[in-house]
């Protein structure tokens, strides 16, 4: 006869091995019942699809990893365990919640983006070869002569990252380059060429950083006082070329702030809305008088992904009749603040110089912003017509 400490032994095991038996059931439970009503996380990948049924040697040679890549994409519980894996890799551990994610946890809360080879770039161990800075310097040459041909003028502006204005939050491991950028390197290239303008935000940046923070912890990109610093500093060179247009002082602008849950990282990090950060909010007292509508006009010159979709400003009376901004995602928060000084505006959200669109918009004003880490992946080639107009072609 079984004995009280055996009785109680063969209970536990019992006990342990249904307990085993439903956390393996659970995910296959939420996969047919949708138990898990957890958001799922913003990615910004692809999720891996179902694969079909393989027909072919090669497809069913593939068809294992295709399969195991769709599991780990969609099993039962995972929108769940994905939060709860980034909640405590982020905010207790200060790690990144996978190597997917592009994202390194610096210091006082601080994320910064990894993506487009961004350490390579911080430590400056991806510098620009003598060809490769050789071709950026012509290319840009070739642009602003070949828009001086037409009375146009030409703009270059290149956008920090958070960590060229708070490498003090960087994590520990990152070792800031004591020789420079490509952008240091790009910018003493073109000081030999003062003809084209190139802006290096960075100055100004700096220097509004010393009253307010101006840009969001948790995010890529700069907050409003941050695009206001980077506004003040182009208008403050677009003013030489065209006197009537002003920048609108700060004291003109009301500012209000509010708590945010996170920016892009935090996102990327599958933390927004686990933290709170204080978010600036600016707009003339005025408000704004520019009017935006979707570009539909440039709908067919490519495929535009979502949120990526053609712009087009308009405001009466304005200072510079016609402009057309040729920018990535650092402009969004810029373009409100620009728009009012521009009588028509076209923003286009492409890394490359477009004449067919300078020519149909016969604009006063080409802007080309950069963030400065697209400076290592970045091809900045010209169109061969371009090219061969030019005086530099050559890159004499």
């Amino acid at each position: 006869m079984a004995t009280g400490r055996e009785r109680a032994r063969t209970f536990g095991n019992l006990a342990a091995g249904t307990a085993f038996a439903v956390v393996l059931a659970f995910p296959a439970l939420d996969t047919l019942l949708g138990i898990d009503r957890t958001p799922p996380p913003q990615e910004k990948r692809q999720l891996a699809a179902r694969p079909g049924a393989p027909h072919s040697s090669n497809a069913l040679a593939s068809f294992p990893g295709a399969f195991d890549a769709y599991v780990s994409d969609h099993f039962g519980f995972r929108s769940l365990l994905v939060r709860l894996e980034a909640r405590v890799a982020v905010l207790w551990l200060g790690v990144p919640p996978s190597p997917k994610v592009n994202v390194m946890v610096g210091r006082n809360g601080w994320l910064f983006f990894t993506g487009d080879q961004t350490i390579p770039y911080i430590e400056g161990t991806n510098l620009f070869g003598e060809a490769e800075l050789r071709a950026w310097s012509v290319s840009l040459r070739q642009r602003n002569d070949w828009l001086a041909r037409r009375g146009i003028r030409y703009l270059v502006v290149f956008a920090p990252g958070s960590p060229s204005i708070y490498p003090e939050f960087l994590p520990r491991w990152v070792r800031p380059s004591t020789r420079g950028t490509r952008l240091d390197q790009l910018m003493a290239a073109m000081s030999s060429h003062p003809e084209v303008a190139v802006l290096d935000l960075r100055p100004s940046l700096v220097e509004v950083k010393k009253l307010a923070v101006v840009y969001s912890p948790t995010d890529t990109h700069w907050n409003n006082l941050g695009s206001w610093a980077a506004y003040r500093a182009i208008m403050g060179r677009l003013s030489a070329w065209f006197p009537a247009a002003h920048v609108s002082p700060f004291d003109t602008f009301n500012v209000a702030w509010a708590d945010g849950g996170g920016g892009d990282l935090a996102m990327m990090a599958d933390i927004q809305g686990m933290i709170k950060e204080p978010m600036a909010w600016m707009a003339p007292k005025q408000g704004f008088q520019a009017r935006a509508t979707h570009a539909s006009d440039y709908d067919a010159l490519r495929p535009w992904p979502r949120g990526m979709e053609p712009v087009i400003t308009e405001r009466r009376d304005a200072q510079i009749p016609r402009a057309v901004v040729f920018r990535d995602s650092f402009s969004m928060s810029v373009a409100p603040f620009l728009s009012e000084h521009f009588g028509r505006a076209v923003y286009l959200w492409i890394p490359e110089f477009e004449p067919s669109v300078i020519e149909r918009e016969k604009p006063d004003l080409v802007i080309q912003e950069y963030a400065e880490r697209l400076l290592s992946v970045v091809n900045p080639a010209n169109p061969p017509a371009l090219a061969a107009e030019s005086t530099n072609g050559s890159g004499g």
